[in-house]
């Protein structure tokens, strides 16, 4: 019951949102497919991440945002102007 899969991606998203007293729309994700589109509530809370253009062709209607990279920095960039005031 614990292991997460494509199916069960956004129950475990509200079950972690209500288990620490977070409203889901502050969820933010991140993802590499298109079943990640059933992590959070929320596409612009959502980046996706793609190798190449074809990769983010394939995910961006499943993200409000979705970076080429290889590395976590356009990440954590995202998650800063995600997090600021």
């Amino acid at each position: 019951e614990t292991f997460t899969f494509a199916g069960n991606k956004r129950k475990h998203s509200f079950d972690f949102a209500m288990k620490h007293g977070i409203w889901i729309g502050h969820i933010l994700a991140v993802g590499d497919s298109a079943v990640d589109c059933e992590l959070g509530c929320f596409q612009q809370n959502r980046l996706g991440i793609a190798r190449d253009k074809e990769e983010k062709l394939k995910i961006k209607k499943y993200f409000g945002e979705v970076v080429i990279t290889e590395d976590f920095n356009p990440v954590l960039e995202w998650l800063k102007r995600k997090l600021a005031p």
